[in-house]
């Protein structure tokens, strides 16, 4: 009976320490596929970014140009008045 005490709780610390890594491994695993799916998500939002800041570089480029349009239209426009003036 003696022998038999110690043995019993071996094998129950030893069940213990066996569901106790089960978790800790599942638990893992779960923050693995988490830091995946995080890494996937900053790389898809740093891919968009460049896009917007490529997107709007090109409406500024084009902005700057109808601005400088308008401005040579506005001066043609002052010339033709200011000849008629004459």
């Amino acid at each position: 009976m003696k022998n038999k005490i110690p043995i019993i709780l071996l094998a129950l610390v030893s069940i213990i320490a066996v569901f106790y890594a089960y978790d800790q491994k599942k638990s893992h695993d779960v923050l693995r596929d988490a830091n995946a799916r995080l890494r996937n998500e900053i790389k898809q939002l740093k891919d968009q970014s460049v896009a917007a800041r490529l997107e709007a570089s090109k409406l500024r480029y084009i902005l700057e140009n109808e601005k400088k349009m308008a401005q040579a239209a506005m001066e043609a426009a002052n010339n033709k008045n200011s000849q008629k003036k004459k």
